[in-house]
């Protein structure tokens, strides 16, 4: 059978108590190739030093520290679009599973391809001790997501989902969303009332004057400009942004697509909108998030004396950015090792040589 690769996002927030038997539980399932990312929010050191045995010992599991508060939600969130595998398990952080739970979701997955979420029974004890079966979701995606809404039924939830079906829905009144960027390339669908989207080019980051990217209301950089009513005399390179800007108004089954990295408001007109999001990412799945190498420029770059920062800028473009043609092309491409193309291999070596990097600054 084919093994698929498989993420276990486990968000986790004050769970240091609980969370290394969770770990344990998905260190030894008899489902090998897994991909365990643990996103522990609001600089949550105690869970992050749980953790660390397991990153250690096992070079499937991978943490972020995430600099300020997301909530569960965000947190959440943060884990599925940020998962390298085909499928997609959401893991409370004080959650069992059985040994076989992957294996058997995995398989459940293959006899029947068209299925978007394989679950499993889920025991519950404490305070109540029932087992829960969930119930079948059927139909288009928006039948599905409006049934999981009316029930709010948790077990197909933490069941097996298939990346490419995960999506978020959007159900609120007249919301204003400040301009923001995604990492992943994404198209918005209007369901019910209307949205208006404002575009921002990347280059205009200047212009937008974004807030603290370690403190977010939900993860993302945003902008401190409020488009409904710009202050000018505050921000005044905002109108340069808008010169800028690409605006559409969509009605109920229109879509916008919006790339990665472009900024971008949302506002809703009606007093009930709904509005369906589809995220992908156009590279294989062992490539990290670019916003790590941010928080790492940051730790070793960003405060160097200026002399240095332009040295390495220069590095930067040659060997990563590339404006002149392939970095090392004078040399064969085996000879250009870990600095030619990225491969699934070469991902892991630089995975490992970076985590015994920081493990030393960390002793």
């Amino acid at each position: 059978m084919n093994s698929p690769l498989v993420t276990v996002g486990v968000p986790v927030y004050r769970g240091q108590q609980e969370l290394p038997v969770t770990l344990e539980c998905l260190r030894t399932q008899t489902y090998p190739n897994l991909d365990v990312l643990i996103s522990v929010d609001a600089a949550d050191q105690e869970s992050a030093r749980a953790c660390e045995p397991f990153l250690r010992r096992d070079a499937r599991f991978r943490m972020q520290v995430q600099p300020s508060r997301l909530g569960w939600a965000g947190n959440t969130d943060w884990t599925m679009r940020e998962r390298r595998g085909e499928f997609y398990i959401f893991q409370q952080h004080d959650d069992q599973v059985s040994p076989t739970y992957v294996a058997d979701l995995v398989e459940a997955a293959s006899r029947t391809p068209n299925a978007a979420i394989c679950f499993a029974e889920m025991h519950t004890s404490g305070l109540r001790t029932m087992v829960n079966r969930g119930f079948q979701l059927s139909g288009a995606s928006i039948e599905r997501a409006l049934a999981y809404l009316e029930t709010l039924d948790c077990v197909p939830f933490r069941g097996l989902i298939r990346g490419s079906v995960i999506e978020s829905i959007w159900v609120g009144n007249r919301t204003c969303i400040a301009p923001h960027f995604d990492n992943t390339e994404n198209i918005a669908c209007v369901v019910g009332g209307r949205r208006r989207f404002t575009l921002f080019p990347p280059d205009q980051i200047g212009n937008l004057y974004p807030g603290p990217l370690d403190l977010t209301p939900a993860g993302q950089p945003i902008s401190l400009v409020n488009v409904r009513k710009p202050d000018l005399d505050r921000f005044p390179l905002f109108a340069e942004a808008l010169r800028a800007a690409e605006v559409a108004e969509l009605a109920p089954g229109d879509a916008v697509y919006i790339p990665a990295l472009w900024w971008h408001n949302v506002e809703a007109l009606e007093d009930f909108n709904v509005l369906v999001n589809y995220w992908w990412r156009d590279v294989p799945d062992y490539f990290d998030s670019p916003s790590m190498s941010l928080l790492h420029c940051l730790l070793t770059i960003k405060s160097l004396p200026p002399e240095q920062r332009r040295a390495w800028r220069a590095v930067f473009d040659y060997l990563i950015f590339q404006p002149e043609g392939t970095a090392l092309g004078h040399l064969p491409a085996e000879s250009r090792r870990l600095f030619g193309d990225l491969t699934e291999a070469k991902a892991e070596r630089i995975r490992s040589l970076l985590l015994k990097s920081l493990a030393r600054k960390a002793t």
